[in-house]
C-alpha cells in the first residue's frame, strides 16, 4: 500500500508488446482487403473487429466494452469463431492488454479463413 494512500491498487496487468502491435497491424490489413461474395453476417463482423483493432491498440478497455455484444452476435454463427470471442471476452474481462490483442488476432484469423474458405484445423 502507498504511503497515506489506501485506494491505490498495484496488480501487474500485461501491457502490448511490440510483436502484439506488429501483429494487430498486419490483421488490420488483411481485414482492410476487399473481398467480394461474403455472407452478410460475416462482413458485419470483419466491420465489427477493423473498428475494434484501433481500440485495442490504444488500451481502451470501456469503448472495447461497448464493442463487444455485436461482435459475440456475429461471433455466434460459427462453433469456432464462438470459441475466439470467447478468449476474448474473458480476457476483457481482466483488462489485460497483450491476451485482449492475441484474443482479438486470433479471432480475426479465424474468421478470415472462414471467409477466404481455408478449413479449419
Amino acid at each position: 500500500m502507498a504511503l497515506g494512500r489506501e485506494d491505490v491498487c498495484l496488480e501487474y496487468k500485461k501491457v502490448l508488446t511490440s510483436y502484439d502491435l506488429l501483429q494487430l497491424g498486419k490483421t488490420k490489413d488483411a481485414l482492410g482487403e476487399e473481398r467480394s461474395g461474403v455472407d452478410p453476417t460475416l462482413k458485419a463482423l470483419i466491420d465489427d473487429l477493423s473498428a475494434l483493432l484501433p481500440l485495442v491498440e490504444a488500451n481502451d478497455f470501456m469503448a472495447i466494452d461497448g464493442r463487444l455484444p455485436s461482435i459475440a452476435a456475429a461471433a455466434a454463427s460459427d462453433k469456432k469463431l464462438k470459441a475466439d470471442y470467447a478468449k476474448l471476452a474473458a480476457a476483457q474481462k481482466a483488462r489485460e492488454a497483450s491476451p485482449v490483442a492475441r484474443a482479438t488476432i486470433k479471432l480475426a484469423q479465424d474468421l478470415l479463413k472462414l471467409v477466404d474458405g481455408v478449413p479449419a484445423k
